[in-house]
Formats: structure tokens, C-alpha cells, sequence
């Protein structure tokens, strides 16, 4: 789950608070539609972001292209390099799970708003939500109506590593004995983002989920903690299995650089690619 984010659809100008059920790993999925030009999907959080992993519960039909835009204070602006990872090879976005990245344009900035009371012509002025950043996500085609999303968060890997990493895992018998009808394993990949961004708190390399800039650099960790999750789940069956995800996890987790936004302006800076000690702000 992840704190300090707020998640609203614009649906045709009234907006719906979606918040509690998009944040939750547990929480029943919800309907989102999105229709071009009148409907719009907004994110604000307490830093500036470059991505979310999308968990898509009912898959959409429709082809177009998504775009994501950043509030710079004043206006929506487009952010560019924009990686649809929900879009299927077809072109249809939110068709399946998957991170959605971009790149915020080097002539632009983020604006924080002390209340979207002030964000005038944002689409949030009816509501009084303080002191967040906000993208707005679109679609240039309206989606299928049925279209329905179960999570947006973080998700640093998932079963195509797994299965290269740990293909013992992936035997169908072994998911099913998990759990019945159990086919993958993204509710323990995402379990697995959680305990690493809480370990990157306790270890101060950062204080924000929204500092990880780079999130692909989580992969390797993050299929070793989900195979970790998996073996201690059987309860002591698989001992030495977990012992050694574990051995795998810490040698991962502790590669000495961390691609994290120190300066919190949403950029990944050449400085920040390089060794830092503490970085908690101040």
C-alpha cells in the first residue's frame, strides 16, 4: 500500500474518489472508464513520481494511446519518454498489467499545491486536498466501458524473471499447492515492493516510495524477496530454499548505488547515480 497517495477519476467532470480501493493490495477492483476528452485519471502524491505499476483486474479493448501530464503550478503539461507497459502489442492501453513510466520535459517542472482548491482549470478545484504533487493520465480513445483497475503502486518484478530465477516456483503444482487455482505470482510480487521499500527506509536510503526513480534497479532484489515470501509461506518446507532467497535478497539489496531523487524534484540527475550516505531530507 502506498501512503500518502491520493487517486481520483474525472469522470465527465464529477469526480470520484478512488483512493481506498486503488491503494489497498486487498481492496475490491473498480470501474474505469475512461472516455477521451472529458475523462481523466489523477494521481497526486507527496513527492514528484516518474512511474506506477497498474494492476488491471478487466482488461480494455480499445486501441489508443495513454499520455500522462504533470502539474507544473499553473497548468497540465506533457510529460515525455512516456512508457505504457499496460498497453498490449496491439496498442490498446490498460489491456493488461504493467508499469506505466515517463520523463518529465527538461523545460518543465513539478509544482506542489497547497490545496487543489488553487488549481484552477486542473479539474480538482472542487476538491480541498493539500500539499501534493499530481499527474493526470488520458486515453485517446474512450475505453471499454467494463474496463476495471484493482491496484496502482509499485511493482519492481514479476513472473517472466521468476522464471528464469526461480522456475522450480512456477510448476503449476506448486502454485496450486499455495493456494487453489492459484496461476501467478503478483500478489506476493507485490507484497515483495512493500518489504523492500520498507527495508530501503530502515537502511535511510530514502524516506519516500516516491524516490525510487529507477525502479528496474529492484528487479533482481525483488524476485529474490518474492521467492522468499513464497518459501516461508510452506512453513518451514522449504528451509533451505528460503535461506538461500535470502542470502540472494541481501547480496541484491546492498549494490552500493541507488538511483533515488535526493533533491525531490522528480529527476534522474547524473549526481544521483552516484554513492551517498544518509539522505533523509531536511
Amino acid at each position: 500500500m502506498l501512503y500518502n497517495q491520493r487517486i481520483l477519476h474525472g469522470d465527465n467532470g464529477t469526480l470520484r474518489e478512488l483512493s481506498r480501493e486503488l491503494n489497498d493490495l486487498a481492496a475490491q477492483t473498480v470501474v474505469v472508464d475512461l472516455a477521451t476528452s472529458v475523462d481523466y485519471l489523477y494521481v497526486g502524491s507527496d513527492l514528484p513520481f516518474n512511474h506506477r505499476f497498474v494492476q488491471v483486474s478487466v482488461a480494455n479493448s480499445v486501441a489508443g494511446t495513454l499520455s500522462v501530464d504533470i502539474w507544473d503550478g499553473t497548468a497540465w503539461v506533457p510529460a515525455v519518454e512516456v512508457i505504457d507497459g499496460t498497453s498490449n502489442s496491439s496498442g490498446v492501453p490498460f489491456a493488461q498489467s504493467g508499469v506505466l513510466s515517463w520523463t518529465l520535459d527538461r523545460n518543465s517542472h513539478w509544482g506542489k499545491e497547497d490545496t487543489t482548491e488553487n488549481m484552477t482549470g486542473s479539474g480538482l478545484t472542487t476538491r480541498k486536498i493539500y500539499g501534493m504533487y499530481w499527474a493526470r493520465i488520458t486515453v485517446s480513445a474512450s475505453m471499454s466501458a467494463s474496463t476495471a483497475l484493482a491496484y496502482i503502486g509499485h511493482r519492481f518484478a514479476d513472473d517472466n524473471l521468476m522464471t528464469v530465477t526461480y522456475p522450480d516456483l512456477m510448476r503449476s503444482e506448486v502454485l496450486t499447492a499455495f493456494a487453489a487455482g492459484k496461476t501467478s505470482w503478483n500478489d506476493q510480487h507485490l507484497l515483495a515492493a512493500e518489504e523492500i521499500l520498507t527495508d530501503l527506509r530502515q537502511r535511510k536510503i530514502l524516506w519516500s516510495a516516491n524516490q525510487v526513480l529507477a525502479w528496474e534497479q529492484f528487479q533482481f532484489a525483488a524476485t529474490h524477496k518474492c521467492a522468499e515470501i513464497v518459501y516461508r509461506a510452506f512453513h518451514g518446507q522449504y528451509e533451505e530454499q528460503r535461506a538461500a532467497a535470502v542470502k540472494s535478497y541481501q547480496k541484491a539489496i546492498t549494490q552500493g548505488v541507488f538511483v533515488v531523487d535526493r533533491n525531490e524534484n522528480g529527476r534522474v540527475e547524473q549526481r544521483e547515480r552516484r554513492p551517498a550516505g544518509v539522505i533523509f531530507r531536511t
